[in-house]
């Protein structure tokens, strides 16, 4: 992330001192240069920020993530038609705030890819244990009702990750 910063704020330079005209014409190969570097580190911080976290067991990837990825697939063509990444390509280029951008594709990419997406089949992964909720997932750590997060037990550590049950409290379908 600090290279991806420190060239969207070498275009703010750029921008704010040479004249729009000259960089397209005078300074035409390295201004593009930037600009398709730019646009290569925010699709790849979008999709890290996307996967970040989405485990799937070495058993389950020839069917699980192919169903994954295509849901993901669909959440971003659903949020490019509403105009979500004009928007993000918007705050990158004309207000060279990353920490926007980024927080649009959290709040309207990876949070709802992460909950749809991957959720169902983690899931899928999480069972009562002895009057615990543990997953196949998280090895060593447990559900906290209380405190709304995974925690290991030994009590030392914990991971905010999605709750085994549905928010509204029903099992998943299979019983788990």
């Amino acid at each position: 992330m600090d290279e991806y910063r420190k060239n969207v704020d070498i275009l703010r330079k750029n921008r704010e001192n040479v004249p729009l005209a000259e960089l397209k014409t005078k300074y035409a190969k390295g201004y593009l240069q930037i600009c398709e570097r730019i646009r290569e580190q925010t699709k790849c911080a979008i999709s890290a920020m996307i996967t970040c976290g989405m485990v799937v067991l070495k058993e389950d990837r020839t069917e699980e993530t192919p169903k994954i990825i295509a849901e993901v697939q669909r959440i971003v063509d659903q949020e490019t038609e509403a105009g979500t990444m004009k928007e993000i390509s918007r705050l990158i280029f004309s207000e060279f705030d990353v920490d926007k951008a980024m927080g649009l594709a959290a709040e309207k990419l990876a949070i709802p890819a992460f909950e749809k997406a991957y959720g169902p089949y983690f899931k899928k992964k999480c069972r009562l244990q002895e009057g615990r909720y543990v997953c196949d997932l998280l090895p060593g750590m447990t559900w906290s009702e209380e405190y709304g997060v995974w925690i290991s037990d030994d009590g030392m550590s914990f991971t905010l990750m999605l709750p085994p049950i549905q928010s509204d409290g029903r099992e998943n379908i299979d019983g788990n």
